[in-house]
C-alpha cells in the first residue's frame, strides 16, 4: 500500500512538472512573439498597401510559434492584413513597454535595490532601515512577476487569435473588438504613464 502511494505520488510530480514545463515555454514563446508584434507591424503597413504579402507569412509565423500551433494562410484581402497591422502597433507597443518595464524593474528591486536608491529609507515602504525597504521592494517585484507573464501570455493569444481571423482562415469576430478594448486600455495607460513622469 505504502509503495502505491509512492507511485502515485511521484506520478502526479512528474504530471506537475510537465505541465509547468509547458506553461513557462508557452509564456517564453508567447512573450518572444509580442515582442516581435510591433517591428513586424510597423514593416507590414507599407508592405501591404503597396502589394508585398511576404510580411503575412512572416507574421503568420510569429503568431503560429507563440501558440505552438500554426496558423492556416486563408484568402482574405489586404484591408485585413492592413487591419492587422494597425491592431499591431499599439498592442505590440503594449507588450514592448511592458516588457521594458518589467524586467530593468525587478531585477533592480530584486537585486541592486540598495545600490541604486540613493536617496534615504526613513519614508521608504519597509523603511526606515535600508534591509526592510529592500525586502519589501524585491517582494513586490517578484508579485508583480505573475502579472507580466499573463499579459504576455493574454497579448500572445490575442495575437494568434487576430492572425487566424484577420490573416488566415476562421476564428472569431469578437477578437477585434477585444482587440480595439485592448488597444483602447493600452492608450490610457500610455497616457497616465506619461503624466505621472
Amino acid at each position: 500500500m505504502a509503495t502505491h502511494t509512492a507511485v502515485r505520488s511521484a506520478e502526479l510530480v512528474t504530471v506537475s512538472r510537465s505541465r509547468l514545463n509547458k506553461f513557462a515555454i508557452r509564456v517564453w514563446r508567447n512573450s518572444n512573439a509580442a515582442m516581435g508584434w510591433l517591428p513586424l507591424s510597423i514593416v507590414g503597413l507599407p508592405a501591404t498597401l503597396l502589394g508585398i504579402k511576404k510580411i503575412n507569412e512572416a507574421q503568420r509565423r510569429l503568431a503560429a510559434y507563440g501558440s505552438g500551433a500554426p496558423v492556416v494562410a486563408g484568402g482574405r484581402g489586404w484591408f485585413s492584413a492592413l487591419l492587422y497591422n494597425l491592431c499591431g502597433l499599439p498592442l505590440g507597443a503594449l507588450a514592448v513597454f511592458t516588457w521594458l518595464l518589467a524586467v530593468p524593474n525587478t531585477v533592480r528591486c530584486v537585486l541592486l535595490y540598495g545600490l541604486t536608491d540613493g536617496g534615504s529609507a526613513d519614508t521608504a515602504w519597509g523603511g526606515p532601515t535600508l534591509a526592510g525597504a529592500w525586502v519589501v521592494h524585491a517582494i513586490l517585484a517578484l508579485a508583480l512577476v505573475p502579472v507580466y507573464l499573463a499579459l504576455f501570455a493574454g497579448l500572445g493569444w490575442l495575437q494568434r487569435a487576430l492572425a487566424t481571423r484577420l490573416l488566415g482562415r476562421g476564428g472569431s469576430a469578437h477578437v477585434i473588438g477585444a482587440a480595439g478594448v485592448v488597444s483602447l486600455g493600452a492608450a490610457v495607460f500610455f497616457v497616465a504613464f506619461l503624466h505621472q513622469l
